[in-house]
């Protein structure tokens, strides 16, 4: 396993930890968890082409994506 796959690897094991911890975390947490996570997303996909990427990584990556946005819609409607 070389370097770059390891820190993918180890990048998206870590927002799969972020994601089951906005499970059972306050509202307001949930959200700066979620906004981290994002800009984590953002990050790994600017540093790596598409092509880098596995499909069940790419997969996971839209999934946790969209699972942010989500939570982040609803944490703003909770706190409204």
């Amino acid at each position: 396993m070389n370097l770059h796959t390891f820190t993918v690897s180890h990048t998206l094991e870590t927002i799969q930890v972020a994601c089951a911890t906005m499970e059972h975390d306050g509202i307001e947490r949930r959200l700066q968890i979620a906004i981290a996570t994002l800009r984590t997303l953002g990050t790994l996909t600017e540093e790596y082409p598409p092509e880098y990427f596995m499909d069940e990584e790419i997969d996971y990556i839209a999934e946790a994506t969209l699972y942010c946005l989500d939570n982040i819609l609803h944490t703003q409607g909770e706190t409204e």
